[in-house]
């Protein structure tokens, strides 16, 4: 709630500034789980900030999360016209493409995601390799994610990267249960 309270307050000094909206829109997302609150942080980023792939991608994950797959793409393929060579996005496509049934779309996703997740941390390459099905790869990598604090255990139960490891109690060790 500080936090929140903190963004809020930088939004009333600069109503103009861009990332405090797209923050805001993660706080609300990942840790307050308040999603059309968040959405409309994020669409205010976009608004003020067009050229922010960041939050395209962050509001891609959003729609994926609620299940509107035709909004997360469009708000995926938005953030790679400003940046293409941005690994996960390419990542968050393949998984999605698979899941919709749309395998040659989600092989060309899975080769790009391939070539630019090396230089991913190990929470968004364990992240990938669950995508891949390597499961043993993906627990090893997101234990030391989790280690490293590079993303929260609330968004990590939710990450739909990391829906099939769901039903494995290895997973729910690493990321506790909610």
């Amino acid at each position: 709630e500080e936090a929140e309270t903190s963004y809020r307050k930088a939004i009333e000094i600069n109503p103009e500034d861009a990332n405090a909206y797209y923050n805001l829109g993660i706080l609300l997302d990942e840790k307050l789980n308040r999603p059309e609150e968040a959405e409309s942080a994020y669409r205010k980023a976009i608004d003020l900030n067009p050229e922010d792939a960041n939050a395209y991608y962050n509001l891609g994950l959003l729609k994926q999360t609620q299940e509107d797959f035709d909004k997360a793409v469009e708000n995926y393929r938005k953030a790679l016209e400003i940046k293409e060579d941005y690994g996960i996005v390419h990542m968050s496509l393949f998984g999605l493409f698979k899941k919709m049934g749309r395998d040659e779309e989600a092989k060309v996703h899975e080769e790009l995601a391939r070539e630019l997740v090396e230089r991913e941390n190990e929470y968004n390459r364990a992240c990938f390799e669950s995508l891949c099905g390597n499961i043993e790869e993906t627990l090893n990598l997101l234990k030391i994610a989790m280690e490293k604090k590079q993303s929260s255990q609330d968004w990590a139960r939710k990450d739909p990267d990391l829906e099939n490891l769901r039903k494995d109690a290895r997973f729910w060790e690493i990321v506790g249960e909610a």
